[in-house]
């Protein structure tokens, strides 16, 4: 992700913001409430649309259109918010959407 931006109403709550993960590696945000955490990632998930910036997935730009789209480049997102299933693992809550996507097992 290259310079990213969103903004909302009253609020920019990205500004410039660039990451690059390499393949292998895990990468945990780490911030205050209203760093834009959350929103980062559902622009990479295709929940909102950048204002400016571009993202590069397995080497190619690409214009996430939606979640569905993500998916099927293989983006997966945990939501923060309480819509895991508490009676799975984390792993599995993780690659729960896999299951649907691909009879992963």
């Amino acid at each position: 992700m290259e310079n990213i931006w969103k903004r909302f109403p009253g609020v920019v709550a990205l500004k410039g913001v660039t990451i690059d993960v390499k393949r292998g590696e895990i990468l945990g945000l780490v911030g205050e409430n209203g760093a834009g955490k959350s929103t980062l990632l559902k622009i990479l998930f295709g929940v909102y649309k950048a204002d400016e910036g571009r993202i590069v997935w397995k080497g190619r730009e690409v214009e996430v259109k939606n979640p569905y789209h993500a998916m099927t480049l293989g983006i997966s997102y945990v939501p923060q918010e309480t819509l895991l299933s508490p009676n799975l693992s984390i792993a599995e809550n993780i690659f729960l959407g896999f299951r649907l996507r691909k009879g992963f097992s």
